[in-house]
């Protein structure tokens, strides 16, 4: 995502002043407000942009999307299976699961429709 200008320029100087301690002053405690500074003004950037709050909850939603295929990928089925681990909860939870990614396909299938 591309910064706006103003935000850029207003990162740079807050990193700066990191570039500008000298060996007594604590780094760390400058480093995490300027960290929070960037962060708060990049919050700010994405609320006053409406392209950007899209963008935003795009890439937030891909990003969860990725992280829940990756943990269903290493579910060891067989493993469950061999060693009967299996209880009915899981199956349970998984039906739930299924349930709410169809339900989830469904309300995309909508929105793309309806666009």
């Amino acid at each position: 995502m591309e910064a706006p200008p103003e935000l850029r320029a207003e990162a740079e100087r807050h990193l700066s002043l990191l570039d500008e301690l000298d060996d007594s002053e604590e780094a760390g405690e400058w480093a995490g407000e300027a960290y929070d500074t960037v962060k708060g003004l990049v919050a700010k950037a994405v609320e006053e942009d409406p392209a950007l709050r899209v963008q935003e909850r795009r890439t937030k939603f891909y990003s969860s999307l990725q992280r829940a295929t990756k943990v269903f990928e290493e579910l060891t089925l067989d493993e469950v299976l061999e060693e009967e681990v299996f209880e009915d909860d899981m199956l349970q939870r998984l039906e739930a699961l299924q349930e709410a990614i169809g339900s989830c396909i469904s309300a995309l299938r909508r929105a793309s429709a309806a666009s």
